[in-house]
Protein backbone atom coordinates (compact mmCIF):
# COMPACT_ATOMS: atom_id res chain seq x y z
CA UNK A 1 0.00 0.00 0.00
CA UNK A 2 2.77 2.32 0.92
CA UNK A 3 4.57 1.50 -2.32
CA UNK A 4 1.47 2.35 -4.41
CA UNK A 5 1.05 5.63 -2.56
CA UNK A 6 4.61 6.64 -3.38
CA UNK A 7 4.13 5.80 -7.06
CA UNK A 8 0.93 7.88 -7.20
CA UNK A 9 2.66 10.78 -5.49
CA UNK A 10 5.54 10.71 -7.96
CA UNK A 11 3.10 10.50 -10.87
CA UNK A 12 1.14 13.51 -9.59
CA UNK A 13 4.33 15.50 -9.14
CA UNK A 14 5.43 14.73 -12.69
CA UNK A 15 2.01 15.75 -14.06
CA UNK A 16 2.10 19.02 -12.15
CA UNK A 17 5.62 19.73 -13.36
CA UNK A 18 4.57 19.02 -16.95
CA UNK A 19 1.56 21.29 -16.65
CA UNK A 20 3.71 24.05 -15.18
CA UNK A 21 6.25 23.67 -17.97
CA UNK A 22 3.56 23.74 -20.65
CA UNK A 23 1.98 26.73 -18.99
CA UNK A 24 5.28 28.58 -18.91
CA UNK A 25 5.88 27.70 -22.55
CA UNK A 26 2.44 28.94 -23.53
CA UNK A 27 2.95 32.15 -21.61
CA UNK A 28 6.31 32.65 -23.26
CA UNK A 29 4.80 31.99 -26.68
CA UNK A 30 1.93 34.37 -25.99
CA UNK A 31 4.36 37.06 -24.88
CA UNK A 32 6.35 36.56 -28.09
CA UNK A 33 3.20 36.79 -30.19
CA UNK A 34 2.24 40.05 -28.47
CA UNK A 35 5.43 41.74 -29.64
CA UNK A 36 5.17 44.16 -32.54
CA UNK A 37 7.40 43.35 -35.50
CA UNK A 38 9.43 46.38 -36.56
CA UNK A 39 10.67 46.06 -40.14
CA UNK A 40 14.02 47.75 -40.85
CA UNK A 41 14.93 48.37 -44.49
CA UNK A 42 18.45 47.68 -45.73
CA UNK A 43 19.43 48.85 -49.22
CA UNK A 44 22.85 47.35 -49.90
CA UNK A 45 25.08 45.70 -52.49
CA UNK A 46 25.22 41.91 -52.35
CA UNK A 47 26.14 41.10 -55.96
CA UNK A 48 27.83 44.25 -57.32
CA UNK A 49 31.33 45.77 -56.98
CA UNK A 50 30.98 46.32 -53.23
CA UNK A 51 29.73 42.83 -52.42
CA UNK A 52 33.14 41.54 -51.27
CA UNK A 53 32.98 43.67 -48.12
CA UNK A 54 29.24 44.14 -47.81
CA UNK A 55 28.37 40.44 -47.70
CA UNK A 56 30.39 40.24 -44.49
CA UNK A 57 28.54 43.28 -43.18
CA UNK A 58 25.26 41.58 -44.10
CA UNK A 59 26.19 38.66 -41.85
CA UNK A 60 27.05 40.95 -38.96
CA UNK A 61 23.78 42.81 -39.29
CA UNK A 62 21.72 39.61 -39.42
CA UNK A 63 23.53 38.29 -36.34
CA UNK A 64 23.13 41.54 -34.42
CA UNK A 65 19.39 41.51 -35.12
CA UNK A 66 19.22 37.93 -33.85
CA UNK A 67 21.21 38.81 -30.74
CA UNK A 68 18.93 41.72 -29.90
CA UNK A 69 15.76 39.69 -30.43
CA UNK A 70 16.97 36.70 -28.44
CA UNK A 71 19.39 38.05 -25.83
CA UNK A 72 18.72 41.78 -25.37
CA UNK A 73 15.14 42.37 -26.57
CA UNK A 74 13.59 45.77 -27.13
CA UNK A 75 10.50 46.23 -24.98
CA UNK A 76 7.41 45.08 -26.87
CA UNK A 77 9.23 44.77 -30.21
CA UNK A 78 10.85 42.23 -32.47
CA UNK A 79 13.18 43.49 -35.21
CA UNK A 80 12.97 42.18 -38.76
CA UNK A 81 15.63 42.97 -41.38
CA UNK A 82 14.35 43.37 -44.94
CA UNK A 83 17.25 43.51 -47.41
CA UNK A 84 17.28 44.83 -50.98
CA UNK A 85 20.21 44.23 -53.33
CA UNK A 86 20.87 47.44 -55.27
CA UNK A 87 24.03 45.95 -56.87
CA UNK A 88 25.64 49.40 -56.31
CA UNK A 89 23.50 50.63 -59.20
CA UNK A 90 22.11 54.12 -58.40
CA UNK A 91 19.13 53.47 -60.69
CA UNK A 92 17.99 50.81 -58.19
CA UNK A 93 18.07 53.11 -55.14
CA UNK A 94 14.51 54.40 -55.48
CA UNK A 95 13.05 50.96 -56.37
CA UNK A 96 14.87 49.59 -53.31
CA UNK A 97 13.41 52.30 -51.11
CA UNK A 98 9.90 51.69 -52.44
CA UNK A 99 10.32 47.94 -51.86
CA UNK A 100 11.33 48.58 -48.24
CA UNK A 101 8.21 50.70 -47.80
CA UNK A 102 6.11 47.85 -49.20
CA UNK A 103 7.64 45.65 -46.49
CA UNK A 104 6.26 48.19 -43.96
CA UNK A 105 9.70 49.57 -43.07
CA UNK A 106 9.53 52.98 -41.41
CA UNK A 107 13.29 53.22 -41.07
CA UNK A 108 15.93 52.41 -43.73
CA UNK A 109 19.69 51.83 -43.54
CA UNK A 110 22.30 51.81 -46.30
CA UNK A 111 26.10 51.49 -46.55
CA UNK A 112 26.14 53.15 -49.98
CA UNK A 113 26.76 56.91 -50.40
CA UNK A 114 24.81 57.04 -53.67
CA UNK A 115 21.75 55.66 -51.90
CA UNK A 116 21.82 58.21 -49.08
CA UNK A 117 22.05 61.06 -51.57
CA UNK A 118 19.34 59.72 -53.87
CA UNK A 119 16.87 59.00 -51.08
CA UNK A 120 17.33 62.20 -49.08
CA UNK A 121 14.36 63.96 -50.70
CA UNK A 122 12.09 60.93 -50.39
CA UNK A 123 13.07 60.40 -46.75
CA UNK A 124 12.03 63.96 -45.89
CA UNK A 125 8.84 63.71 -47.92
CA UNK A 126 7.76 60.43 -46.31
CA UNK A 127 9.32 61.08 -42.89
CA UNK A 128 11.28 57.82 -43.10
CA UNK A 129 14.79 58.35 -41.69
CA UNK A 130 17.80 57.00 -43.58
CA UNK A 131 20.82 55.79 -41.58
CA UNK A 132 23.79 56.01 -43.94
CA UNK A 133 27.20 54.48 -43.26
CA UNK A 134 29.12 56.55 -45.82
CA UNK A 135 29.56 60.32 -45.60
CA UNK A 136 29.04 62.77 -48.44
CA UNK A 137 28.20 66.44 -48.06
CA UNK A 138 24.88 66.34 -49.98
CA UNK A 139 23.56 63.84 -47.42
CA UNK A 140 24.13 66.21 -44.48
CA UNK A 141 23.86 69.68 -46.05
CA UNK A 142 21.28 70.97 -45.59
CA UNK A 143 20.39 68.81 -42.56
CA UNK A 144 17.39 66.58 -43.15
CA UNK A 145 16.23 62.99 -42.65
CA UNK A 146 19.54 61.32 -43.50
CA UNK A 147 21.66 60.48 -40.44
CA UNK A 148 25.25 59.58 -41.33
CA UNK A 149 27.13 57.21 -39.03
CA UNK A 150 30.56 58.11 -40.35
CA UNK A 151 32.70 61.20 -40.66
CA UNK A 152 33.30 63.29 -43.76
CA UNK A 153 36.33 65.09 -42.39
CA UNK A 154 38.73 62.16 -42.21
CA UNK A 155 40.65 63.73 -45.07
CA UNK A 156 41.38 66.88 -43.08
CA UNK A 157 42.21 64.86 -39.93
CA UNK A 158 44.66 62.57 -41.74
CA UNK A 159 46.35 65.46 -43.58
CA UNK A 160 46.73 67.34 -40.29
CA UNK A 161 48.29 64.24 -38.72
CA UNK A 162 50.74 63.84 -41.60
CA UNK A 163 51.72 67.51 -41.52
CA UNK A 164 52.15 67.71 -37.76
CA UNK A 165 53.46 64.30 -36.72
CA UNK A 166 54.75 62.28 -39.65
CA UNK A 167 58.33 62.42 -41.04
CA UNK A 168 58.93 65.59 -43.01
CA UNK A 169 60.36 65.86 -46.52
CA UNK A 170 63.22 68.14 -47.64
CA UNK A 171 60.68 70.02 -49.73
CA UNK A 172 56.94 70.50 -49.47
CA UNK A 173 55.43 67.02 -50.07
CA UNK A 174 53.43 66.49 -53.23
CA UNK A 175 49.98 64.90 -52.97
CA UNK A 176 47.30 63.75 -55.40
CA UNK A 177 44.42 61.33 -55.72
CA UNK A 178 42.61 59.07 -58.12
CA UNK A 179 39.38 57.08 -58.13
CA UNK A 180 36.02 56.51 -59.70
CA UNK A 181 33.46 59.27 -60.25
CA UNK A 182 31.29 58.20 -57.34
CA UNK A 183 30.02 60.38 -54.47
CA UNK A 184 32.63 59.10 -52.03
CA UNK A 185 35.65 59.79 -54.27
CA UNK A 186 34.27 63.16 -55.34
CA UNK A 187 33.81 64.13 -51.69
CA UNK A 188 37.39 63.10 -50.80
CA UNK A 189 38.70 65.01 -53.83
CA UNK A 190 36.86 68.17 -52.83
CA UNK A 191 38.17 67.95 -49.27
CA UNK A 192 41.74 67.43 -50.47
CA UNK A 193 41.57 70.46 -52.77
CA UNK A 194 40.04 72.63 -50.04
CA UNK A 195 42.68 71.57 -47.51
CA UNK A 196 45.57 72.30 -49.85
CA UNK A 197 44.10 75.71 -50.66
CA UNK A 198 43.62 76.52 -46.97
CA UNK A 199 47.10 75.32 -45.96
CA UNK A 200 49.34 75.90 -49.00
CA UNK A 201 52.53 75.43 -46.96
CA UNK A 202 51.63 71.85 -45.97
CA UNK A 203 51.32 70.13 -49.37
CA UNK A 204 51.81 70.75 -53.06
CA UNK A 205 48.58 69.66 -54.71
CA UNK A 206 49.26 67.71 -57.94
CA UNK A 207 45.69 66.90 -58.91
CA UNK A 208 42.72 64.55 -58.78
CA UNK A 209 42.06 62.10 -61.60
CA UNK A 210 38.62 60.49 -61.47
CA UNK A 211 37.32 57.95 -63.96
CA UNK A 212 33.96 56.33 -64.79
CA UNK A 213 32.83 53.59 -62.43
CA UNK A 214 34.29 50.30 -63.60
CA UNK A 215 37.63 51.71 -64.80
CA UNK A 216 40.53 49.38 -64.10
CA UNK A 217 43.28 50.83 -66.30
CA UNK A 218 45.37 53.35 -64.35
CA UNK A 219 48.51 53.85 -66.46
CA UNK A 220 47.72 57.43 -67.52
CA UNK A 221 46.83 58.47 -63.97
CA UNK A 222 49.89 56.77 -62.51
CA UNK A 223 52.08 58.73 -64.92
CA UNK A 224 50.60 61.98 -63.57
CA UNK A 225 50.97 60.95 -59.92
CA UNK A 226 54.29 59.09 -60.11
CA UNK A 227 56.34 61.86 -58.45
CA UNK A 228 53.96 62.36 -55.53
CA UNK A 229 55.04 61.79 -51.94
CA UNK A 230 51.48 60.87 -50.90
CA UNK A 231 48.69 59.42 -53.02
CA UNK A 232 45.09 58.80 -51.97
CA UNK A 233 44.11 55.66 -53.92
CA UNK A 234 40.60 54.82 -55.15
CA UNK A 235 38.17 53.77 -52.45
CA UNK A 236 36.75 50.28 -52.44
CA UNK A 237 38.25 46.89 -53.10
CA UNK A 238 38.93 46.16 -56.77
CA UNK A 239 39.80 49.70 -57.94
CA UNK A 240 41.94 50.32 -54.87
CA UNK A 241 43.76 47.00 -55.20
CA UNK A 242 44.44 47.33 -58.92
CA UNK A 243 45.62 50.93 -58.61
CA UNK A 244 47.96 50.26 -55.68
CA UNK A 245 49.40 47.15 -57.32
CA UNK A 246 49.98 48.89 -60.67
CA UNK A 247 51.38 52.00 -58.97
CA UNK A 248 54.08 50.00 -57.19
CA UNK A 249 54.75 47.91 -60.31
CA UNK A 250 55.73 51.14 -62.08
CA UNK A 251 58.36 51.77 -59.40
CA UNK A 252 56.42 54.60 -57.69
CA UNK A 253 57.20 55.01 -53.98
CA UNK A 254 54.57 57.44 -52.65
CA UNK A 255 52.97 56.64 -49.30
CA UNK A 256 49.32 55.69 -49.72
CA UNK A 257 46.91 57.73 -47.56
CA UNK A 258 43.49 56.14 -47.12
CA UNK A 259 40.32 55.91 -45.08
CA UNK A 260 38.05 53.26 -43.59
CA UNK A 261 36.49 52.55 -46.97
CA UNK A 262 39.79 50.89 -47.94
CA UNK A 263 40.07 48.81 -44.76
CA UNK A 264 36.57 47.46 -45.48
CA UNK A 265 38.37 45.44 -48.18
CA UNK A 266 41.36 44.57 -45.99
CA UNK A 267 41.59 40.91 -47.03
CA UNK A 268 41.10 41.65 -50.71
CA UNK A 269 43.76 44.39 -50.69
CA UNK A 270 46.29 42.16 -48.90
CA UNK A 271 45.66 39.19 -51.18
CA UNK A 272 45.73 41.23 -54.39
CA UNK A 273 48.69 43.49 -53.58
CA UNK A 274 50.82 41.69 -51.01
CA UNK A 275 52.29 43.30 -47.91
CA UNK A 276 55.37 44.81 -49.62
CA UNK A 277 53.04 46.91 -51.80
CA UNK A 278 50.87 48.26 -49.00
CA UNK A 279 53.44 48.47 -46.20
CA UNK A 280 53.41 51.96 -44.67
CA UNK A 281 49.93 52.89 -45.92
CA UNK A 282 48.26 55.39 -43.57
CA UNK A 283 44.57 55.07 -42.77
CA UNK A 284 42.17 57.28 -40.81
CA UNK A 285 39.57 55.05 -39.20
CA UNK A 286 36.40 55.79 -37.25
CA UNK A 287 36.05 52.70 -35.07
CA UNK A 288 38.09 50.86 -32.46
CA UNK A 289 38.72 47.71 -34.48
CA UNK A 290 42.50 47.89 -34.41
CA UNK A 291 43.03 50.00 -31.31
CA UNK A 292 44.71 47.19 -29.28
CA UNK A 293 42.58 48.09 -26.30
CA UNK A 294 39.58 46.34 -24.71
CA UNK A 295 36.34 47.37 -26.41
CA UNK A 296 32.88 46.19 -25.37
CA UNK A 297 31.63 46.32 -28.96
CA UNK A 298 34.55 44.36 -30.37
CA UNK A 299 33.99 41.78 -27.62
CA UNK A 300 30.28 41.64 -28.48
CA UNK A 301 31.04 41.17 -32.17
CA UNK A 302 33.34 38.19 -31.52
CA UNK A 303 30.81 36.75 -29.07
CA UNK A 304 27.91 36.71 -31.50
CA UNK A 305 30.16 35.60 -34.37
CA UNK A 306 31.26 32.47 -32.46
CA UNK A 307 27.72 31.81 -31.22
CA UNK A 308 25.80 32.23 -34.46
CA UNK A 309 28.34 31.73 -37.24
CA UNK A 310 31.38 29.82 -35.89
CA UNK A 311 32.24 28.41 -39.31
CA UNK A 312 32.92 31.97 -40.47
CA UNK A 313 35.26 32.90 -37.59
CA UNK A 314 38.53 32.01 -39.36
CA UNK A 315 37.61 34.16 -42.37
CA UNK A 316 36.75 37.11 -40.11
CA UNK A 317 40.06 36.71 -38.25
CA UNK A 318 41.86 37.27 -41.56
CA UNK A 319 39.59 40.12 -42.68
CA UNK A 320 37.77 41.59 -39.66
CA UNK A 321 36.55 44.98 -40.84
CA UNK A 322 33.33 43.93 -42.56
CA UNK A 323 31.94 41.88 -39.66
CA UNK A 324 33.61 43.26 -36.52
CA UNK A 325 33.58 46.85 -37.77
CA UNK A 326 30.01 46.42 -38.98
CA UNK A 327 28.75 45.43 -35.54
CA UNK A 328 30.26 48.59 -34.04
CA UNK A 329 28.50 50.83 -36.56
CA UNK A 330 25.17 49.01 -36.48
CA UNK A 331 25.14 48.94 -32.69
CA UNK A 332 24.79 52.71 -32.46
CA UNK A 333 22.15 52.79 -35.21
CA UNK A 334 20.08 50.11 -33.48
CA UNK A 335 20.64 51.68 -30.06
CA UNK A 336 18.89 54.79 -31.36
CA UNK A 337 16.13 52.56 -32.71
CA UNK A 338 15.77 50.96 -29.27
CA UNK A 339 15.46 54.36 -27.58
CA UNK A 340 12.90 55.48 -30.17
CA UNK A 341 10.70 52.39 -29.74
CA UNK A 342 10.85 52.44 -25.97
CA UNK A 343 10.08 56.16 -25.87
CA UNK A 344 6.79 55.92 -27.78
CA UNK A 345 5.93 52.22 -27.48
CA UNK A 346 6.28 49.58 -30.16
CA UNK A 347 2.72 50.12 -31.45
CA UNK A 348 3.37 53.81 -31.96
CA UNK A 349 6.79 53.62 -33.54
CA UNK A 350 7.26 55.57 -36.77
CA UNK A 351 9.92 57.56 -38.57
CA UNK A 352 9.32 60.65 -36.48
CA UNK A 353 10.12 58.67 -33.33
CA UNK A 354 13.51 57.66 -34.76
CA UNK A 355 14.19 61.22 -35.94
CA UNK A 356 13.50 62.59 -32.46
CA UNK A 357 15.56 59.89 -30.73
CA UNK A 358 18.51 60.49 -33.06
CA UNK A 359 18.64 64.19 -32.24
CA UNK A 360 18.71 63.35 -28.52
CA UNK A 361 21.16 60.45 -28.78
CA UNK A 362 24.57 60.51 -27.11
CA UNK A 363 27.31 57.88 -27.41
CA UNK A 364 28.58 57.13 -23.93
CA UNK A 365 30.59 53.90 -24.06
CA UNK A 366 34.01 52.80 -22.86
CA UNK A 367 36.65 53.38 -25.49
CA UNK A 368 34.66 55.89 -27.52
CA UNK A 369 34.38 59.70 -27.35
CA UNK A 370 31.02 61.30 -26.61
CA UNK A 371 29.30 61.70 -29.99
CA UNK A 372 25.92 63.24 -30.79
CA UNK A 373 23.76 64.44 -33.65
CA UNK A 374 22.45 68.01 -33.48
CA UNK A 375 19.80 70.10 -35.18
CA UNK A 376 22.45 71.28 -37.63
CA UNK A 377 24.90 68.34 -37.75
CA UNK A 378 23.73 65.08 -39.29
CA UNK A 379 26.92 63.04 -38.86
CA UNK A 380 27.59 61.23 -35.60
CA UNK A 381 31.31 60.49 -35.46
CA UNK A 382 33.57 63.46 -34.70
CA UNK A 383 36.93 61.73 -34.19
CA UNK A 384 39.15 59.20 -35.92
CA UNK A 385 42.27 57.19 -35.16
CA UNK A 386 45.23 56.92 -37.55
CA UNK A 387 46.74 53.52 -38.34
CA UNK A 388 49.66 52.22 -40.38
CA UNK A 389 49.54 49.05 -42.48
CA UNK A 390 52.57 47.10 -41.26
CA UNK A 391 54.22 44.32 -43.27
CA UNK A 392 56.19 43.30 -40.18
CA UNK A 393 53.00 42.82 -38.13
CA UNK A 394 50.87 41.87 -41.15
CA UNK A 395 48.17 44.00 -39.57
CA UNK A 396 47.21 47.59 -38.87
CA UNK A 397 49.14 49.34 -36.09
CA UNK A 398 47.62 52.30 -34.29
CA UNK A 399 49.57 55.54 -34.50
CA UNK A 400 47.24 57.92 -32.66
CA UNK A 401 44.53 58.18 -30.08
CA UNK A 402 41.16 59.67 -31.10
CA UNK A 403 41.82 62.95 -32.93
CA UNK A 404 39.22 65.54 -34.00
CA UNK A 405 37.86 65.23 -37.53
CA UNK A 406 36.09 68.49 -38.24
CA UNK A 407 35.69 71.05 -41.06
CA UNK A 408 38.62 73.25 -42.00
CA UNK A 409 38.83 76.28 -39.74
Amino acid sequence: MSHNWKRRAIACFMILALVATLGFGCAEKAEEEEKVTIAVGWVTDLTGPGATALQSMQYSLEDLFRYINEEDPITGAKLKLVSYDSRYDPSRDIPGYEWCKEQRARFVMTPLPTTGETLKYFAGRDRIPIASLSFTMPQVEPPGWVFVHSNGYMTEALLDFISDQWPSYPTKPKIGTSGWIDPYSVDVTNKLEQYCQAYPDNFEYIGAYLHPIGTMGWSGTIEKLKDCDYVIPPSGGVPGATFMRDFRARGCTATFASFDCLTAFFGLIVDACGWPTIDGTLTAHANALWCNQPSPLVDLAWEILHEYRPEYADAVSRDPQGYIGGVQIYYFILDILREAIEAVGANNFDGQAYYDAALNYKVAMEGFPEWTFTETRRYLIEHVMVYEWSAEEEDLVRLSDWIPARPIG
